[in-house]
């Protein structure tokens, strides 16, 4: 994956009316997908009107890509490579399984069995791509002739084959650093939680996935993530989406009060059951070249109608930094009551930390190293645009509309980092490991102060008295 070689710019009027505002007042409803061409999709319209608003859209760029004929460029190397030509009968190009066998047979999946439910999951077992794309050429097999080709077979291989098995979450970018598939489009670029996890030394993740599977396979009712973002691309392929707005959370709980497995699995008690409660679906086709931006919070189901090859990111930035902080207050205060009839043992506050970082992917006070993290990142940008300090460069308008809008941007950020952080420090798991002699986040402590005590005086005087850096 290669970053994108522009330059992310928001226009000062709106990120001066945006640091002025609630975050939640920003948030509007939305009643359907709306579809943003390659043309208007600037960093600065993106961000005003889908980032902040907390929106999902359509982005066409990956289509233009397609239909401009640049299969051949090395930026976006999984159109030329993962696909082939059409067949005679076919009319979108088709996945080039030999390639997948040959240049990554050995890379470890972990695949969904579709048809085996695993709590709110799906089963997984592990295989080779290898033994993944035989599976999945002995299942379009069988597809294709309504199963004349078990002849020859073992009765391991036929059922194996009848399954439906999807190739999720495969970290194709942390298997295959030096292999580039495809250029990160500017307007998902700002991404923290990837920025955060490649830094980190004590664990080796990211949130960077290709999905693969055949038609038929597909992804239960979930929202994503950490109350992340995401993207997905169609490569390849065609998906049905079902989106529900966080706010209908509620309605879609089954009689034990869980979230949905299947929202289509009976129509006649899942489905009609949340519709007369008030559950209103928002339903759209992704085609191969599509892209859909999945907002915060917001729930979906996913079917491949055709056998597809997708790219996905689960990403974070300024925009929903308090949403990831919502969402996992919330999971922190459910552990806590979950756990109050142990509250007066010893280490009940650790094992809050440790049931929450199961439950949620991560705790309190990792959540606190990600803020401090992120907040050294955006004051090292603040500093950059502090005019005493930068060397060099045109004193012309455009670049001086280009560094008012990293200032602002810079702002932007920290502003929402130091809403986030001042709430953090309220609790005491985190307010112990900053302040504390031999506390695990000793060494941010001059960060968050400086983030909560600065950081509004410094947005409250620019917004003020607006000045050139």
């Amino acid at each position: 994956m290669l970053e994108p070689r522009e330059e992310r710019i928001v226009d000062e009027e709106v990120l001066r009316f945006i640091l002025r505002a609630d975050p939640q007042r920003l948030r509007t409803p939305a009643s359907c997908i709306e579809r943003i061409s390659a043309d208007s999709a600037t960093y600065s319209h993106f961000f005003s009107k889908f980032l902040v608003t907390n929106k999902y859209c359509m982005p066409d760029w990956m289509l233009d890509v397609a239909q401009c004929k640049t299969l051949s460029d090395s930026h976006w190397s999984a159109l030329q490579h993962w696909t082939v030509d059409a067949a005679p009968h076919e009319t979108q190009r088709q996945i080039n399984f030999h390639h997948f066998k040959e240049s990554f047979g050995n890379a470890q999946l972990n695949v969904a069995e579709c048809g085996v439910r695993d709590f709110s999951d799906q089963r997984r077992r592990q295989m080779t791509m290898s033994e993944y794309i035989d599976y999945w050429c002995r299942h379009r097999a069988m597809r294709a002739d309504e199963g004349k080709t078990e002849a020859g077979l073992s009765p391991a291989e036929i059922e194996e084959a009848k399954a439906i098995l999807y190739n999720k979450d495969w970290h194709y970018v942390k298997q295959n650093p030096g292999k580039i598939a495809y250029t990160l489009p500017l307007i998902f670029s700002d991404d923290w939680m990837n920025l955060h996890w490649d830094s980190r030394t004590d664990i080796d993740d990211d949130y960077r996935f290709v999905y693969m599977g055949p038609k038929g396979s597909w992804t239960p009712l979930h929202s994503d993530v950490f109350g992340s973002y995401s993207w997905s691309a169609n490569v390849c392929g065609r998906k049905r989406w079902v989106f529900f707005p966080p706010e209908q959370g509620p309605l879609l709980k089954d009689k034990f009060g869980n979230l949905m497995y299947d929202i289509e699995e009976d129509q006649k008690v899942s489905a009609s059951a949340s519709a007369a409660r008030g559950a209103r679906p928002i339903s759209c086709v992704q085609e191969a070249g599509e892209t859909i931006f999945v907002p915060s919070g917001w729930f979906h189901q996913v079917w491949n109608e055709e056998d597809t090859i997708s790219i996905n990111h689960n990403w974070a930035n300024a925009c929903n930094v308090d949403l990831l902080w919502a969402t996992l207050a919330k999971d922190f205060h459910a552990v806590q009551k979950e756990l109050d009839d142990c509250k007066d043992t010893e280490g009940w506050d650790e094992q809050c930390q440790l049931m929450l970082r199961t439950l949620s992917g991560w705790n309190l006070v990792d959540f606190a190293r990600f803020v401090a993290h992120l907040a050294r990142v955006h004051l090292a940008l603040l500093d950059g645009c502090d005019p005493a300090k930068r060397k060099g460069g045109d004193d012309d308008e455009e670049s001086h509309s280009r560094a008012k809008s990293r200032l602002l941007l810079a702002l932007f950020s920290l502003g929402r980092l130091a809403r986030v952080a001042e709430d953090l420090l309220r609790y005491e798991a985190v307010a112990r490991q900053v302040s504390g002699d031999d506390g695990e986040l000793r060494f941010e402590a001059a960060t968050f102060a400086r983030l909560v005590a600065d950081i509004p005086r410094i947005i409250t005087a620019e917004v003020a008295e607006p000045g050139r850096p």
